[in-house]
């Protein structure tokens, strides 16, 4: 997991850097337009188009339960993680009973 420092501009705005291997992977440059979704647990969304499709990222803006319900929520939407995270999920559950 890489970590970013946010830093103030002005009165109301925040930045956070991108890693500049992930945004050249990705065709991002100087000037190009990053779409930003904002999730129901807090977490962001990335994109290159509005579509939200093709690149993605999710990052915590929140405190360790959000960390965690970004974790979950990310394990929960990727196709080759689903059913194993939810078997173990439920194993870890009902071990606290």
């Amino acid at each position: 997991m890489d970590t970013r420092k946010v830093q103030r501009t002005g009165k109301s705005t925040f930045i956070v850097s991108l890693p500049k291997n992930w945004a050249v992977k990705n065709g991002i440059s100087a000037g190009s337009i990053i779409y930003i979704h904002q999730g129901d647990n807090g977490a962001l969304t990335l994109s290159t188009d509005r579509s939200e499709r093709d690149l993605r990222a999710h990052l915590d803006i929140g405190d360790k339960l959000g960390y965690v319900q970004a974790t979950v929520g990310y394990a929960l939407q990727r196709p080759e993680l689903r059913e194993r995270f939810k078997q173990w999920l439920r194993e870890v559950v009902r071990d606290e009973k």
